[in-house]
């Protein structure tokens, strides 16, 4: 297991590296008006949907860190920490299966939806 581990945290640091170097090249940038800045952001924050994680300081947001105090940068590995506890169930009613997700908690729910759209979906 540890083996799969490293490459998958690589990949995260190389896609972090990337993202800041492509946020930084639209931060020299001139646009005609602001409209179009905010649409080149929004453009850019849908393409780069976990680069929020990153910058929980600018939306005011914080997550507790691993000693109960709140952080507006938690490490990938603690988010992936506090999403272990989330499960499954599948069970059948009345003849058809259903399924739910179980043991979401009020900050999960907020790092859910700070991750977007694309992740909100498969757990909210």
């Amino acid at each position: 297991m540890p083996v799969k581990r490293r490459p998958l945290i690589k990949r995260l640091i190389k896609n972090s590296l990337k993202q800041k170097k492509s946020l930084k090249k639209l931060g020299r940038v001139i646009f005609a008006c602001e409209a179009d800045a905010r649409k080149a952001a929004e453009r850019w924050l849908s393409e780069n949907p976990h680069f929020i994680l990153q910058n929980l300081k600018e939306y005011s947001e914080t997550v507790l860190n691993q000693l109960g105090k709140p952080t507006a940068r938690p490490t990938l590995k603690w988010i992936f920490q506090k999403f272990r506890n989330i499960n499954e169930a599948i069970f059948e009613f009345k003849g058809a299966i259903q399924r739910e997700v179980i043991n979401l908690n009020d900050e999960q729910i907020k790092i859910i939806k700070l991750l977007g759209h694309e992740c909100e979906k498969y757990y909210v």
